[in-house]
């Protein structure tokens, strides 16, 4: 990212103060049936007696990046394979091995919520990386306890350095530059430290640049192929950026980001690497951020009605969730 002091700076308080213990614990919503074991699904909450759960087949185990079944052809009778909610950006379409839940899995939310959430965001700013994990987990921690909603995550892009040339210059000296190189280290190991438990390993170099194509990208993700492929799309390109080091002004690692995402490589060529599809609506999308007074990343509109700014934990995602949920009831 061009860093600014707003990514950056203006967050750390916020984040500082969050904490394992500001995690949400709340009662199990009825006990589970059979042999099943409840399983906690935030990692913070140990104590299985109070935390929110879901019921898994016994004798579960674990591997660093999802639950690998009980059984490798499939899941017992009474249990259906599903993703495993408590790894990180592992949503309910994701390739990770999987966990047996329960068929009977309680609940006592029978109706379905639609939720929608605005994600304002830049490409090259690592709050926007962090707060991007964090709402991918509280996602699936809601989704796991209430099968029936629907969570879209849209998408809208910012730029921090709007005029940036298109051509990418070194990260390091750019920040060293910008910043000054003596507070370079303490910002880095900051970010990192938060970054660690959330799986992202932060690395500082590579180079930087106008990140105007790389949100026309997201844009067509969005408006040819849907939700989920936009998502994939935007996870490439932070994990490529921050955790890969890559240029991502460069057409070519665009087009790698886009392909694994799923979008189709002429597609990407016609409208992005020779045409200048998205660019118009990325411009105009970015004034309509900074007409609405949204001056620091990442920002998210939930539901038309709150808003949650910064990198914050999946609990402040959760919170807004339960109250979209009970004003239903």
């Amino acid at each position: 990212m061009l860093l600014s002091a707003n990514c950056l700076l203006l967050l750390l308080p916020v984040l500082a103060a969050a904490g394992p213990s500001s995690r949400p614990c709340g009662l199990r919503i009825a006990p589970c049936p059979g042999t099943s074991v409840c399983t906690p699904i935030d990692p913070a909450c140990t104590d299985t007696s109070r935390c929110r759960g879901i019921c898994t087949a016994p004798q579960q185990t674990y591997a660093s990046c999802g639950g690998f079944r009980v059984q490798p052809q499939g899941c017992s009778a009474g249990y259906t394979c599903r993703d495993d909610p408590r790894r990180s950006g592992c949503g309910m379409a994701c390739d990770m091995p999987g966990i047996c839940i329960s068929d009977s899995q309680p609940t006592t939310h029978s109706i379905m919520t639609k939720i929608n959430i605005a994600m304002v965001l830049d490409t090259v700013c690592p709050w926007c990386h962090i707060g991007h994990r964090n709402l991918l987990t509280a996602r699936s921690l809601w989704l796991a306890s209430h099968p029936s909603d629907t969570i879209a995550i849209t998408y809208l892009p910012f730029q921090l350095v709007p005029d940036a040339p298109l051509a990418s210059v070194d990260k390091r000296a750019y920040y060293a530059a910008r910043f000054g190189a003596d507070r370079m280290p303490l910002m880095q190991q900051r970010i990192a430290s938060i970054g660690e438990p959330l799986g992202i390993n932060f690395k500082f170099g590579g180079r930087v640049g106008n990140t105007r194509d790389s949100h026309r990208l997201v844009w067509l993700a969005q408006q040819r192929y849907g939700a989920e492929v936009a998502r994939k799309t935007m996870e490439g390109l932070l994990v490529a950026y921050f955790e890969k080091e890559a240029d991502i002004t460069e057409m070519e690692t665009l087009r790698k980001i886009g392909l694994a995402a799923g979008v189709e490589g002429d597609v990407f060529d016609e409208a992005i690497a020779k045409g200048e599809e998205g660019k118009a609506e990325v411009e105009a999308l970015v004034r309509e951020a900074q007409r609405q007074g949204i001056s620091g990343v990442p920002n998210f509109t939930i539901q038309n009605k709150y808003e949650i700014s910064g990198g914050r934990e999946p609990a402040a995602f959760l919170q807004v969730f339960e109250r979209i949920k009970a004003a239903e009831q």
